[in-house]
């Protein structure tokens, strides 16, 4: 996988603004050549975000210095490892929610997958399935599900992100040929 071009990369989500980076010199974390790529790790390591930073940072070949804690070599290592590797077994379908007032409950546990699951009854229909308080936490999102780093239900899958509400919607389209839009929610 040679990953995402760099035009196409979304600007991090709001969680960035969380990061233990935004304390520290830039250039802690773009180390020169030879360089110790220890002290950048290290603030990585006692980061609270550091898990969507590099989940953001893994798909992008175009990013250069630490992110998420790993280096360039690091993530392009990843990279490689995930087009090697077989497909896995997407997991089974969350355990039944018993329904509550509106219909299904979608809390945090198995809810983007559940609304995924529902959305295979109705091929070709667009749908939001997700809505998340960062203006780009969707296309994040979106990508991860695009490139098999996060589950979805068997089959073809489309996925946009869109900005809305104050934060950004994630639409999916199960096995049609008709692109998600707004109109058809």
């Amino acid at each position: 996988m040679k990953g995402i071009p760099l035009e196409a990369v979304p600007f991090p989500g709001s969680w960035w603004r969380r990061g233990a980076c935004r304390a520290v010199p830039t250039e802690v974390f773009f180390p020169g050549r030879g360089e110790a790529t220890e002290p950048a790790k290290e603030v990585c390591r006692a980061c609270p975000v550091r898990a969507e930073c590099r989940d953001y940072a893994v798909p992008v070949a175009e990013l250069k210095g630490i992110w998420g804690g790993l280096a360039e070599v690091e993530r392009q290592r990843l990279r490689r490892a995930a087009t090697s590797a077989p497909p896995a077994t997407p997991p089974p379908p969350p355990a039944p929610v018993a329904p509550g007032p509106g219909g299904p409950r979608r809390g945090r546990k198995g809810g983007l997958y559940q609304a995924l699951q529902e959305l295979t009854a109705s091929p070709g229909r667009p749908a939001r399935v997700a809505w998340y308080p960062g203006r780009y936490s969707a296309a994040g999102m979106a990508t991860r599900l695009r490139n098999g780093w996060a589950s979805a239900p068997a089959g073809e899958w489309r996925f946009e992100a869109r900005p809305s509400e104050g934060g950004s919607g994630l639409w999916a389209v199960y096995g049609g040929i008709e692109s998600p839009s707004a109109e058809s929610a």
